[in-house]
């Protein structure tokens, strides 16, 4: 029952990141920015939630730009 109660007040947390920011780091508007940070996404998913703004940001970079 614990459990369920932790399951259900839990909430995801928000993204740091936008297609803002990813402009303001080189990134080329269009389908490639949101597949780039749809990818960065999913890094700090796998990361559960953790990276702040500036992990994923310096990901992002790692990335490089399109």
């Amino acid at each position: 029952k614990e459990v369920f109660g932790f399951a259900k007040e839990w909430m995801i947390p928000k993204f740091p990141l936008n297609g803002s920011d990813m402009l303001k780091l080189g990134y080329q508007q269009g389908p490639e920015l949101g597949e780039k940070l749809e990818k960065i996404r999913l890094w700090w998913v796998q990361e559960d939630f953790m990276p702040d703004r500036q992990a994923c940001l310096n990901y992002a970079r790692q990335q490089g730009s399109v």
